[in-house]
């Protein structure tokens, strides 16, 4: 069973902070997480909202069971959209979005569970990000074989505008929280990879110039394509129904 540490997740400590700014602690709010595996998130939420989940793993069903959070669903389909339909004031997507094959069906299907006035918060890597235009295919998040959709800001904008939908909040945010001296040492070392990369005279003198700044010595060790797990390379977007994009 993978564990996470709900004070780490980057998207669960974006959607937490937004969720409680906008829900009363004490309002029985019904919310969905999808593809909720045991269901940490939803535990690290009021115990007064009402928390369900759409799962395909038996052994974190069978957790989620013994932390009092209602399985739905085993996948998010058309099905599930009818038998759920405007259910939900909440629905929640971590790290799930770049797994869908159809991404307009499946956003229709997310906002056929919610409610008129209800919200659905999506996290995923950002490809408007300065780090996934520089690495391009490179990018530390790009797992073609099982990621198979990605968005951005412009992405989502297009969406809400297509479908008269209400872009409620976009937030920037890192895979993982950590330190400032990390997010720094993650940027540079981004920056020597593509230098590298380049593989002219300009870029290679560039990329030696770095090796020889000290403090980033290091860097002639790296070889590897860089992880940005630090960087703000991801955005949490909250959606809404039926009303006009901002």
């Amino acid at each position: 069973m993978w564990k996470y540490d709900v004070e780490k997740v980057g998207s669960w400590v974006a959607a937490r902070k937004r969720l409680l700014d906008v829900y009363s602690e004490d309002d029985p709010i019904k919310i969905m997480d999808v593809g909720a595996h045991q269901g940490d998130f939803l535990k690290a939420l009021p115990a007064a909202w009402i928390k369900h989940a759409i799962e395909p793993s038996y052994d974190a069903r069978e957790k989620l069971k013994r932390n009092g959070i209602e399985h739905r669903a085993d996948f998010l389909n058309a099905t599930t959209a009818q038998e759920l339909q405007h259910e939900f004031d909440v629905i929640t997507l971590f790290d799930v979005f770049e797994h869908l094959p159809s991404l307009s069906t499946s956003l229709d299907e997310l906002m056929t569970m919610l409610k008129p006035d209800g919200r659905l918060y999506i996290s995923t890597g950002n490809a408007d990000h300065w780090t996934w235009r520089l690495l391009r295919g490179h990018h530390w998040y790009l797992h073609s074989a099982q990621h198979l959709s990605f968005g951005g800001v412009a992405f989502f904008r297009k969406v809400c505008n297509d479908r008269g939908w209400n872009l409620d909040a976009l937030i920037h945010h890192s895979h993982q929280v950590s330190s400032g001296t990390e997010r720094f040492h993650q940027s540079i070392k981004h920056l020597y990879y593509w230098a590298r990369s380049l593989q002219n005279p300009v870029a290679g003198f560039v990329a030696r110039t770095m090796c020889h700044v000290p403090g980033l010595k290091y860097l002639r060790h790296e070889i590897a394509v860089p992880h940005g797990t630090s960087l703000a390379d991801h955005i949490l977007v909250v959606l809404r129904p039926s009303r006009k994009c901002r």
